[in-house]
């Protein structure tokens, strides 16, 4: 079966997630966000598309946002 993910590069990423650079590379390596995968060797990676939505999909929402019966509006 053929695989038709993409690679995202590291810029791409921390702007889907907005998170910056240095919090990207922390969270991998405290194992919370998907490792990047080797494209051309050592020094260039990527991530696959799919790993990067699902991990977005998989935070959770924030109290803050979440409609109430008090004081929503419809």
């Amino acid at each position: 079966m053929v695989n038709n993910d993409s690679f995202v590069k590291a810029l791409l990423v921390v702007q889907l997630c907005n998170i910056s650079r240095s919090t990207l590379y922390r969270l991998v390596r405290a194992k919370k966000f998907p490792p990047p995968r080797s494209l051309t060797g050592k020094r260039s990676v990527g991530w696959l598309k799919s790993d990067v939505h699902e991990w977005i999909e998989s935070r959770p929402i924030a109290d803050a946002f979440v409609a109430t019966s008090k004081g929503a509006q419809t």
